[in-house]
This record gives C-alpha cells, structure tokens and sequence, in this order.
C-alpha cells in the first residue's frame, strides 16, 4: 500500500534525465542490441536496428556513460548528464580480445553481475501478485515458490533459510519482520529503497556464501541533483514525515514513520466486506510499529560514500496460533551500513564495508491447562516466555584490478561477528505423593541463557576472463572458517557464457556452497522445543549443496526467451531428534543427517513494450517443473518439501497509458499464479499427501492525475484472490511439544481475500 507513494516521491523529488544517442563502428555502420548504461547502476537499455538508444535516469552530474558490445572495445567517458546532449558513440573493433559481456535485466552471463535477474523498483510494484514488497515480486519468476503463511523466498526447493539478501555488498542479519505463528511477515525494506534488485537462482560468485540456494543483492541508490523537500504521507494504516537535501556531491535524508492495523484489521473482521474477505486471523493486539531512518551519501573525485541507517520497534499479538492458546512478540532493530567504493588508480577499485545489526525478541506463549489443574489453580491457561538478542558486525574488503584488455582480478575478504543469546522460562508441574496426583504448586522454570559466538572469516579469489569475441569465463574458489562449529570449508566455483548470434547465447554455471547450521531464535522457538545441553556443536558441520545450471537465452527489441535446466544436491542439512520427554516436554537434539536434491527445467518469456515514460504493455509468463526431496529438521525421512509444487504457472500484464493524450495516467495489472498441490507429510504413520491445486489472480489499478506544481494526488486499488479460491497448503500433524495431534490442523492463508483502496496527496514536496 505505500509502494504507490515511494513511486511517486521520486518522480517528483527527482527530476528524470533522458539520454540519447546513436552507436556506430568504425565505418559508420550502426551497431545493433548494444549495451548502453550509466556505470555502478541499473539504468540503461540497448541499441535498436539502427544503433540509437534511448532511456531515462535520475542520476544527475557527472557519471560514466558505458557502451559495450561482443568484439569491440568497451567505451567509457565521464559526461555530465545534466547538459542535453546526443551521444555519438563510435566502438573500435577488438581483435584478439573479446568485450565485456554485459547482458541486460532477466538475463544470465560469465560474470557475478550478469548471472542475475535484474529488476528495477517499478519492475517489482508493476507486478499486481507482488504486495508492494521485493519477495513478493520474485514469487512471480521461475524457481520460486508461493507460500501464503510464511515469509521468505524459496528457490528450487530450498527453504527461505537458504536465500539470503545482500545490501551493497553486506549479509542482512534480519530482513523480515520476526517470524509469527501462521502469518506471512513483511519485508523491513521497500522496494524504492532500493535503485535495483538482482535476483541469482544460483550458481553465483565466489564474492558471497552463506547461502545454499540464491542470493538477492540489493543495491542503494546513487543520486546527486538539487532539491530541498518536505515529504508527508498518509495512509490508513499510518503515516510517515520525511526531511530531505541534496546537491550535486551530497544527498543526505531523515523520515518517522507510525503504523498501526488496528482499524484495517475492524473493517476486515466487522466491516461491510467482512463476508467477502473472510479474514482467518484474530488479533489479540493488531500489529504496531514505529521506525526512524536516515541515510547519507557523499561523492569524492574518485568514489562514493554511503550511510543508512535504521531504527524499528514493531509488536503485536494473536489468538489461536499453532504453538498454544495465544502469542504475541515484540521486537525492535537496530541496523547500521556504511560503505565506499571508488578507485585507486586507473586499473584498480576498492570496495569497502561495515555493518551492525541488533535484532531483541520478547516471545509470549500462551499454554492452555489441562481440566484437573485448573480446577486447582483456578486459572485456565499460563504464559511461557521467551526472550533473544542476536547481533551482528561485518567488514568487507574487496579489490578489484583490471588485467589484459577487457579481463579483472576481483579478491578480498568478509568478516563477520556475531552473538546470539536467547533463554525461555520452561513450565513445571509438581504433585503431592501424598495425595495421589492432586497439583500441588505450579511455576516457571528460567532456563540458562543459551548463547551462541560465531566469528566467520571469508576469503575469495576470482578471474573474469575474456578469451575471445564470443567466449568469456568467471572462474573463483571461496574459503570460509567458522568458530561456532570449528571448521573449515573451500568452495569452487565456475561459470562461462558462448554468444551464439547476436541475439542468442548459452551459458553454464557450478559451484559448491556452504552454509553454517542456523541456531537461531526465530528459526527454534515454534514447536521444536530444542534441549541444547544435548548439542554437540563440536560435531556439527556446513551444511552444502552443489549447483549445476544450464542455459539458453533469447533476446531481440523487448522480447526475451529463457530455457533453463538445473541440478542441486544436498549434504550434511540439519535434523532434529527427539529425546525422552520429561515434564510433558519434548526436546530435541541437533545433528547433520539430512540430504536432498533438487533438479528441473524452467522458461521465462517476456514482451516488454513500454517507452521510456513507462507507457505501454509488458507481459510475461513462465512455467517450471521441480523434482525435489529431501531429509531436514523434523522430516527424518526423505520426502518432498511442503514449500516444493511440482508444477508451477505464472502469467503477469501490466499497462499504462496516458488519458484522452493528457498527463493523467491511468495503470493496470493482472497476475495469475497456479501451482499443481504442495505435499505435506504425517510423521508418525510415514505417510506423504498432496493439497489441492493452488491458485490467485491478483488485480491492481491506479490513477495519477496532473496537478502540475501543486504535487500530486494517487488513487489505488489492490484485489487479491476476488474469486474466491480456497487455497490449502496441506495439513500440520505435529504439536507444540511435538506430540501426535487429535486433529490436523490445516495451513490456510491468513485470509481468503484482500482489498485495499488507497489515497495519497502531497503538496509543496519540493522548495
């Protein structure tokens, strides 16, 4: 709901900038399907038939035009994109060395960068499935798998542990909100945080680990241009005031924001929709949060300087969750990042980073007693509490040093430091021998604090190759050593790319990757009652998978066509063991006993038509198939993951147009999602079943009128599920104390439908 605001804040607050141009070869022939960008960001686009370019950015100053094509020497010039100007671009050929492969957005390459999937803010709001929010937008691409009551993003039949999201270079401790029983939390970051996502399904660089699966590497903006604003929003969840300056070298931003569901979540339950939302959730205390954020930049004559930080405090409460009578968190965040990257001389860059993050849990529990104890205590249910701290601090170093013509050295190291605490106060009975059973006395056992130190040190060295016109390799090995488990790890890995046209290439990639067993409080506190006095850390290892990913890529004026096939194995994945049960409690130990693989084929098609205002049509579709099992956490038979469909659909439209040719706009979009039954399992008879089919349709729309230099004035709506699908994800058959339960409970959405009809107005936002 707030996605239409930050879409709007930055046209106004940032004026946009076109850039043109025409690129030829030496002998004046146009060179088609270039690519043209303005470096260390995501704006760019191609040359067309007859090599003109054309695209928008809101970069302002002086910035480095790059133009790069196979066979040619890759052009690069500072040019200040504030005076209007048409670039005439002439590329000289290469002949013993091939350029640098760069491939634009959705597409694989040789190198980290262009092995992604590469979305900008308006890609991401422009989907209708996506809520406004980055995870939500990648569901709607191949690889990934819906899940309608947790958060995260599960890639080719890994679980969301196993994604893991980067900004700027640094691991986020915490990107989502702190996990809640059986309701899909937010993301903390939004998508006009951000100036692009790439999205890599695997068999990404030696640069990053820690993640079994894929990466999502966020990048901040870098914008420099006059404006001094006032920045106010309103929505019917809360509102947010921003300050905000910038010049041409400095850019620095204070907002509040407040939030507060509590009148959404009355209209849900008891408004005039209520039948049609049919809302599955009760809230006890409807969430509510406030945050503070800031962020800085600074340009120098050779790099950037950046700083954001960040402040959350968010709570709330529900009834009748899956781990007892009720539950309710509250949970504040701390993060910190600061960064440079610039260059030391003409053929070496420096890239440094340093991050903090504190994340402070307080669980609630609410345990029904049995009917005898309450008789005697006069009291129906206790409260078990639980409580955690977890931070972290990171230092990255990398360095990256040009060698032959168009080839790079890239080496350097991460450090990371991280505390994790957290204890729970553990419910004992006691009976009077002397009275045959009768209670007598209840109370709360504190547990000793359970604290984990890991300190990971990260090394990695790689080499990005040109070897000829049409062939490129990356090639790079990763070293890792954990404290916490006291072992080490070398991970290989390789990827090339063959141009096979000028529209069509083919491309591998594998590596091997590790993970560092995840002990954490939001991964333990729901049912698996883990007794840590039985963990023998000494004898835990990485958990590991291995990636194998074959591709071919299509590519010619907006229209794009991918086919991909993949392979992934897994080692040493944790599982859980239960022990004897003492005090109706039953614990479980931890060991590296799980395995699995992944394997399957994926295809992605896209027929963008919008200009460069972002007027017209872009559509995709995409299918894939998934074979996936494996053995983990609780599951210690191999079967098929509950967040693994084997089949999966997606069909996404979105149009923008322009009304009766005035500045009114008027954007639709529709997305469909269809998925073939996600299985669930019965551990105690060994049994696997199949859910039904799932599948939304999703419909959003909105309405910006010109008010010229008054600001701006946005109508929306979002509708999701309207026809009233019932989606289920299976069936749950374990208990709190991971007993057998009497009666499975079904895994449903939190609601059947949602609505949401907006309004923001902003006036003066910029003197």
């Amino acid at each position: 709901m707030k996605l239409f605001f930050y879409l709007l804040m930055i046209s106004f607050v940032y004026p946009v900038i076109i850039i043109t141009g025409k690129v030829t070869d030496e002998n004046n022939e146009p060179i088609i399907y270039a690519n043209v960008y303005l470096k260390d960001t995501f704006d760019g686009t191609s040359s067309d038939e007859n090599g003109e370019f054309q695209f928008e950015t809101y970069e302002s100053g002086l910035q480095t035009l790059v133009v790069s094509y196979v066979g040619y020497e890759t052009y690069e010039q500072e040019h200040n994109v504030d005076i209007a100007r048409v670039f005439e671009i002439v590329l000289e050929e290469l002949i013993t060395q091939a350029n640098e492969v760069v491939i634009t957005a959705g597409s694989f390459g040789a190198s980290d960068d262009e092995k992604v999937i590469v979305l900008d803010p308006v890609d991401i709001v422009s989907v209708a499935s996506s809520r406004g929010e980055i995870s939500g937008a990648l569901e709607a691409l191949p690889g990934t798998q819906p899940q309608a009551d947790k958060e995260g993003i599960y890639v080719r039949g890994g679980d969301a542990s196993e994604a893991k999201q980067i900004i700027d270079g640094m691991l986020v401790q915490n990107p989502y909100f702190s996990d809640v029983p059986d309701i899909p939390q937010r993301g903390r970051f939004e998508p006009f945080d951000f100036q692009g996502t790439a999205f890599s399904q695997g068999g990404y660089s030696a640069q990053y680990g820690q993640a079994l699966s894929s990466i999502v590497d966020l990048q901040t903006w870098t914008r420099f241009t006059d404006f001094n604003a006032h920045i106010l929003g309103v929505t019917p969840i809360g509102f947010r005031y921003g300050r905000g300056y910038a010049n041409d070298s400095t850019y620095c931003n204070l907002d509040f924001n407040y939030g507060n569901q509590e009148l959404l979540q009355d209209f849900n339950n008891n408004g005039i929709l209520a039948d049609f939302i049919k809302n599955r959730t009760s809230f006890s205390e409807p969430p509510e949060g406030t945050g503070i954020r800031t962020s800085y930049s600074k340009k120098f004559t050779n790099g950037i300087y950046k700083f954001l930080g960040r402040y959350t405090d968010y709570s709330l409460g529900t009834n009748d969750s899956d781990v007892g009578a009720n539950f309710s968190l509250s949970n504040d965040v701390l993060y910190l990042l600061t960064t440079y990257k610039g260059s030391v001389n003409d053929k070496l860059d420096v890239q440094l980073g340093l991050s903090y993050s504190d994340n402070h849990s307080d669980a609630t529990i609410g345990i029904e007693l049995e009917e005898d104890a309450q008789l005697v205590y006069g009291i129906s249910n206790v409260d078990l509490l639980a409580y955690s701290n977890d931070d972290l601090l990171q230092f990255r170093s990398v360095l990256s040093r040009k060698i032959f013509s168009k080839s790079r050295f890239k080496y350097g190291f991460h450090i990371f430091d991280q505390s994790s605490a957290f204890y729970n106060y553990v419910f004992k009975e006691e009976t009077n021998p002397e009275t045959q059973g009768v209670f007598q006395s209840i109370d709360f056992i504190k547990t000793s604090p359970v604290v984990f130190e890991e300190f990971l040190v990260t090394g990695f060295l790689e080499l990005d190759l040109r070897l000829s016109k049409k062939f490129a390799i990356n090639t790079g090995v990763r070293y890792e050593d954990s404290k916490l488990i006291n072992r080490e790890n070398i991970s290989p890995r390789f990827s090339m790319a063959y141009k096979i046209t000028k529209n069509t290439q083919t491309s591998y990639a594998y590596g091997k990757y590790y993970q560092t067993p995840e002990l954490g409080f939001d991964q333990w506190y729901r049912r698996n009652n883990i007794d840590f006095n039985y963990i023998d850390i000494e004898n835990l290892k990485f958990e590991n998978s291995e990636h194998h990913i074959l591709n071919y890529e299509w590519n010619k004026k907006g229209k794009m066509l991918r086919l991909e096939v993949f392979e992934k194995t897994y080692n040493n994945l944790i599982t859980l063991h239960p022990i004897e049960c003492d005090n109706n409690v039953c614990p479980n130990t931890i060991s590296n006993n799980g395995k699995g693989y992944s394997k399957g084929f994926e295809m992605f098609w896209r027929y963008d038509q919008k200009d460069n205002q972002g007027v017209g049509q872009d559509i995709f579709m995409t299918y894939s198939y998934l074979d996936s099992k494996r053995s983990f956490k609780e599951y210690l038979d191999t079967i098929r993951p509950s967040f693994a469909s084997e089949h999966k659909v997606t069909f996404s439209y979105n149009n923008t147009f322009n009304i009766n040719e005035t500045e009114n706009r008027l954007s639709a979009s529709l997305a469909l999602t269809g998925t073939s039954g996600f299985p669930y399992y019965d551990p105690f008879d060994k049994v696997q079943y199949t859910s039904t089919p799932y599948f939304s349709l999703d419909i959003g729309g909105s309405y910006l009128p010109d008010m010229k230099d008054k600001g701006f004035l946005v109508l929306f709506f979002n509708i999701s599920n309207p026809l009233g699908y019932r989606n289920s994800f299976g069936y749950n058959y374990i208990a709190e104390d991971y007993s057998k339960l009497d009666e499975p409970k079904e895994n449903l959405p939190a609601s059947m439908r949602t609505i949401f009809i907006g309004c923001f107005m902003i006036l003066n936002i910029k003197k």
